[in-house]
Parts: structure tokens; C-alpha cells; sequence
């Protein structure tokens, strides 16, 4: 048997789990919140560490592969500019500190590409080449694997959820970060279409309320629903031109709630990149998983291209 841990590092809470490499399975897990201080979050990492191999000879264990937010350079240092909700990690050298603490090898990995990497192997795009996926959560995260593994380019596309999908005022949006009016994020994370559906209805509104409601007929959610999937029909199609997927993923909280949708936004992607050029687009397979797979994976994989990766 051959088993590494998985560790998806959230802005709220953290997942870890041990992972069977072979089987392609989350064997333990262990969810809990992320602490803002380096001595609390590593304490809390050893220990859920060492709950979760209890049972695990030593020999049978590779590593650690974890997802953070950023784009993370050689030797698994976070960017400075990375804006996530820990305080201390701009900067910060996560792969070397966490391998320390936890006394085994580490490897850090943006965590779309991350996420992308657990359902190109496990999931939704263990099938297909070259795999695409979206996670659509607080903000809207991009990965892309070709052939298995995460090459030195798409380490840098941590930030293509600000591509321009909308140039119509009335279409409303949050006011992005990036500057970008209209970007993809502003208006298809959930974020986004929470807020949008809290100015529609003068209340708190769910992204799976939203879209069950349009499912219903209800007017102002069909209206809500139609937009939204015009503007993720947007970016998908840009996307297909630069990347070419086999297939596209969507995961994160607005993924779960789409449900039927999903053929609807299939008849909305038409780009093609040649004649006979087909995408398949699909919902993760794996969901909250997805990032503890693919970190894991991160221990076998990483190694391919990481020496590539320049340090800035």
C-alpha cells in the first residue's frame, strides 16, 4: 500500500486527509478551522497529521501535498502579493516549514490546480487528455492538467478567473480586485451571484435556492439563472481557445447547486478549435475532496515539472 496526506488550506477551514494513492481514495479525514498565527497552524497540522496515520506503517507513507491559494514559486513559497485570509502567508515558505513540523516530504501546489490535478487522476477527467476545470466558490479558481500532470505554464493561470465576460452595466457585479469590470469573477463566483440574488429579493439567497427556484419557474430566479449561465457560457468559450480542454470541470459551491443546468451551458459552448473539436462540460466528481486528492497527489506528480518553475 502506498498512501500520502492531502491538505486543502482554506481561508476558513482546513481539509486533510490520508489519501490510497492506488485505490484513489480519501482512507481518514479530518476538517477543521485554519488558524491566522504560523505557531497555531502548524501545531494543528501535526496533530491532525498524526490522527490521521494512526493506522499507517512508515514505510507505506510518501509525503504531504498541500493546496494553498496563490501562486506558489519553487521550493513551494507562497507570493508575496497572494491575498488570501492568513495573515503570515505572503511570503511564507510553506512546503519548507510544514515539511519540518511534520517531519516528512512536502510539496505545495496552487490549489485549482490542485483541485484539477485530483479530478484529472480520480475524478471527472481521468479519462481525458487535457482537463479544465473552474472551481466557482468565494472566488473563481482555474486549473488546468495535460496529460496527468501540472505543467510549468499553468502554474501561472492562477488568476484567469478576471478574464472580461461582461461589458454591460446593467448586468450588474461586484466590484472586483482586479480592476476589471465585468470580469469573470465578479460576476459568476458565488460570491457574485449570492450578492446579485440578495439585491433581486431584499434577502439572503443560497446559490441551490437560486437555481432551484429557477427550476421552478419562478421569475426573478430564471432571469438570475439565465444571465449567470450566459456569462459562464462567456468564459468558457475563451477558455476552450486558449486551452483546448477534452473536457471542463466545474466544481465549488455554485457546481453543486447547478444541477440540470449543466446541459443548458453544454448547448451554450460552441467554440471550437478545429472541425471536429469536441468538449464535454461536467461537474466534479469529486467536490470537497477534490483539493485533498489532488495535494496528495502532489507527493508522486509534482516532481515533474517543479524543477522548471522559476523563483522570483
Amino acid at each position: 500500500m502506498k498512501y500520502a496526506l492531502g491538505m486543502d488550506i482554506g481561508g476558513t477551514r482546513t481539509k486533510m486527509g490520508l489519501v490510497d494513492l492506488e485505490k484513489g481514495t480519501v482512507v481518514r479525514k479530518a476538517v477543521y478551522s485554519t488558524e491566522k498565527e504560523e505557531a497555531g497552524f502548524l501545531e494543528a497540522a501535526l496533530y491532525h497529521k498524526n490522527e490521521c496515520i494512526k493506522e499507517v506503517k512508515p514505510e507505506e507513507l510518501l509525503g504531504i501535498g498541500a493546496a494553498a491559494s496563490g501562486y506558489v514559486h519553487r521550493g513551494g513559497r507562497i507570493d508575496e502579493g497572494n491575498s488570501g485570509f492568513i495573515p503570515f502567508f505572503p511570503s511564507y515558505p510553506l512546503e519548507e516549514k510544514l515539511g519540518e513540523c511534520l517531519g516528512m516530504t512536502c510539496k505545495v501546489e496552487n490549489d485549482a490546480a490542485a483541485g484539477c490535478l485530483g479530478e484529472a487522476l480520480y475524478g471527472a477527467g481521468k479519462n481525458y487528455k487535457r482537463v479544465l476545470m473552474l472551481t466557482l466558490g468565494t472566488g473563481v479558481g482555474v486549473g488546468f492538467i495535460r496529460n496527468g500532470h501540472i505543467d510549468d505554464e499553468s502554474s501561472l493561470i492562477h488568476l484567469s478567473g478576471h478574464i472580461k465576460v461582461s461589458g454591460n452595466p446593467e448586468e450588474g457585479g461586484m466590484r472586483c480586485y482586479c480592476g476589471i469590470s465585468g470580469c469573470l469573477e465578479s460576476v459568476c463566483s458565488g460570491t457574485a451571484l449570492e450578492w446579485k440574488a440578495a439585491q433581486a429579493y431584499g434577502r439572503p439567497v443560497s446559490c441551490k435556492e437560486l437555481f432551484a427556484q429557477a427550476e421552478h419557474n419562478e421569475e426573478k430566479a430564471g432571469k438570475l439563472a439565465a444571465d449567470y449561465l450566459n456569462m459562464l457560457a462567456a468564459g468558457l468559450n475563451q477558455y476552450i481557445y486558449i486551452f483546448a480542454p477534452d473536457v471542463i470541470i466545474l466544481g465549488g459551491g455554485v457546481a453543486h447547486a447547478l444541477g440540470g443546468y449543466t446541459a443548458v451551458l453544454q448547448e451554450q459552448v460552441t467554440a471550437k478549435v478545429h472541425s471536429r473539436y469536441k468538449v464535454l462540460v461536467t461537474l466534479s466528481e469529486l467536490k470537497e475532496e477534490a483539493g485533498i486528492l489532488g495535494g496528495a497527489s502532489l507527493v508522486t506528480v509534482h516532481s515533474v515539472h517543479s524543477s522548471l518553475r522559476k523563483s522570483i
